[in-house]
């Protein structure tokens, strides 16, 4: 998504990430559809994947009701949520206006979102305009507890980035057991079952992240039950063990590596400076 007004600037950047990733012996990426895309970009080195580690006992227990009370959500209002840089490349735009229809469809429904940026004052005006700001809530950037809490005052975890390479705030939801919608873009088709643990919307059509809303907003709580049961099960892959481990195991065929004489390449910084 680097300057997206200049076609040669985004040959640029892919060239060049993809000239340094072929001088190196390994090359570890956070997710398998990431993993795919190196290689059609021309990395032809061996790509690991190894997502990036989560402290899982950490998100598994937070006080949510306690959060909803400081942040005047109703106990038992349907509570949507995200988490993250309000900046366009989230596509913040396409998440709200989403998240508004389902609003209007849903008079009981709520919305929480954690995180700052450039466009929060923009996103706030578009809630003012559709009359649901009594409804929505900007709580800022929050670490820690607090964090958790947040999370755990959801019902459901809502994103539609599409430029994620693995996307920690998956993880992290469903760490704490919460169900995620999100768009089938990378990053999040590896963490996202569809009908398991969240639902993963095909296409970036406002309608259908809306209608996914509504979807998980009216199963039975057994059901919701389920997915909440197959979240945490799907966070047990971001522990930090199983990343030790796979690190290690990447470290360890690296130094039985024989008789490697490394030179240094220049061509890929040479190519850089003339496509400049």
């Amino acid at each position: 998504h680097y300057g997206p007004a200049i076609p040669r600037m985004k040959a640029f950047v892919i060239n060049l990430s993809v000239g340094y990733a072929n001088m190196c012996n390994y090359v570890i990426a956070p997710s398998k559809s990431f993993a795919r895309i190196l290689k059609l970009r021309g990395v032809k080195v061996p790509i690991e994947v190894v997502p990036t580690a989560v402290d899982i006992e950490k998100f598994q227990n937070g006080n949510g009701q306690q959060f909803r009370t400081a942040m005047n959500i109703p106990p038992n209002a349907f509570t949507i949520g995200h988490t993250g840089r309000l900046e366009p490349e989230k596509n913040m735009d396409f998440l709200i206006k989403a998240v508004a229809m389902f609003l209007h469809k849903n008079s009981n429904a709520h919305f929480l979102l954690v995180g700052y940026g450039t466009l929060e004052k923009q996103l706030k005006e578009i809630f003012y305009f559709e009359g649901l700001s009594d409804r929505v809530h900007f709580v800022g950037k929050l670490t820690g507890q607090s964090l958790i809490d947040a999370y755990h005052a959801m019902d459901t975890f809502v994103f539609a980035s599409k430029t994620e390479t693995q996307g920690i705030a998956l993880a992290e939801a469903m760490a704490a057991g919460i169900p995620v919608i999100a768009l089938d873009a990378t990053g999040a088709s590896d963490v996202v079952e569809n009908g398991i643990n969240g639902y993963l919307v095909k296409s970036e059509d406002i309608e259908s992240f809306a209608a996914a809303c509504c979807q998980i907003s009216q199963l039975p709580k057994e059901v919701i039950d389920d997915f909440k049961i197959a979240a945490r099960n799907t966070a047990e892959d971001f522990n930090i063990q199983n990343f030790t481990i796979k690190i290690n195991s990447i470290y360890e065929r690296m130094f039985e590596i024989k008789n490697t004489v490394f030179t240094r390449d220049e061509s890929v910084w040479r190519n850089a400076v003339e496509q400049i």
